[in-house]
C-alpha cells in the first residue's frame, strides 16, 4: 500500500471511531483476528511445504532402495541361472563319466574273459 492509501485508511478509521466507537472497536478486533489468521495460514503453508519436501525426499530414497533391490534381484537371478546351467553341465558330465566307467568295467570283464580263454 502506498503512504496515501494508509493515511486515507487511518482517517477513515478515525472517522468511524468517532461516529461509532463500538463498531470501530469491533472492526479493530476483526482486523487483528484477520491478521492472526493470516499468520497462522502462512505458518501452516510453510509446514505443508516442509512436509512436502520431506515426502519428496523420502519418496526419492524409497525409489533408490527399490531400484537397488530390483538390481540385486536381477543379479541374483542371473547368478542362479548361471549356477543352474553349470549344474546341468556337471550332471551331464557325470552321466558321461558313469557310461565310460561302465564301458571300462565291461571292457575289463571282456579282457579277463579273453585272457581266461587263452590260458
Amino acid at each position: 500500500m502506498s503512504k496515501v492509501q494508509i493515511m486515507i485508511e487511518k482517517r477513515t478509521q478515525q472517522r468511524q471511531e468517532q461516529k461509532d466507537p463500538q463498531n470501530a472497536k469491533n472492526l479493530i478486533q476483526t482486523q487483528n483476528k484477520l491478521q492472526q489468521s493470516r499468520l497462522k495460514c502462512s505458518d501452516l503453508e510453510q509446514q505443508i511445504s516442509d512436509k512436502d519436501i520431506q515426502l519428496q525426499e523420502t519418496t526419492i530414497t524409497a525409489m533408490k532402495t527399490i531400484n537397488e533391490a530390483s538390481q540385486n534381484y536381477i543379479d541374483m537371478q542371473l547368478k542362479i541361472n548361471q549356477l543352474a546351467k553349470e549344474l546341468k553341465e556337471q550332471q551331464e558330465l557325470n552321466k558321461q563319466q558313469q557310461k565310460l566307467l561302465l564301458r571300462a568295467k565291461n571292457m575289463d570283464h571282456i579282457l579277463k574273459y579273453v585272457d581266461n580263454k587263452q590260458i
